[in-house]
């Protein structure tokens, strides 16, 4: 059986997010032989540089496969972003957008329930949960489809 370790480097929440979404894609994709692990920014060792190549080197003793995962959101994404234009990512989206749709329900709400109430990262992995892997999911969304591609690969 072929193993994946998937490792997001920005965020630990990502890491969940990601584990939740490449097993629903195995499952969508009938790779039933296919044992996906994540890895998260905790997993970074202190010296960067060095530390990566190492920790790479100790995942691939454990897997077949090591896969990074950059956050579109993340911090050297926004970063890099942020130097080429002023655009936002999909995590600003959704936090602008449900502060709207709260507001729009809710006009009389006080800010610090918006605040509140509102998209936050930290809930993402429980948004992962609800997310349906199927043919039209795929067609729509870029970043599932290309982690879908590569997985399959790994049959």
């Amino acid at each position: 059986m072929p193993s994946v370790r998937i490792w997001t480097l920005e965020s630990d929440n990502d890491a969940k997010v990601v584990r939740c979404l490449a097993n629903k894609l195995a499952k969508h994709l009938h790779l039933r032989n296919i044992s996906v692990r994540t890895a998260s920014k905790k997993d970074i060792p202190k010296d960067r540089d060095k530390g990566l190549v190492i920790a790479t080197q100790n995942f691939l003793k454990q897997e077949d496969y090591v896969i990074f995962v950059i956050d579109n959101d993340g911090p050297m994404s926004r970063h890099q972003r942020n130097q080429e234009s002023s655009g936002d990512g999909p995590k600003e989206y959704l936090e602008e957008f449900s502060e709207r749709v709260l507001l729009e329900l809710n006009p009389d709400m006080p800010q610090k329930n918006v605040d509140r109430e509102r998209y936050h990262e930290r809930i993402s992995p429980d948004v992962a949960d609800h997310v349906l892997i199927d043919r039209e999911t795929l067609r729509r969304n870029n970043s599932l489809r290309k982690l879908g591609n590569v997985l399959a690969q790994f049959k």
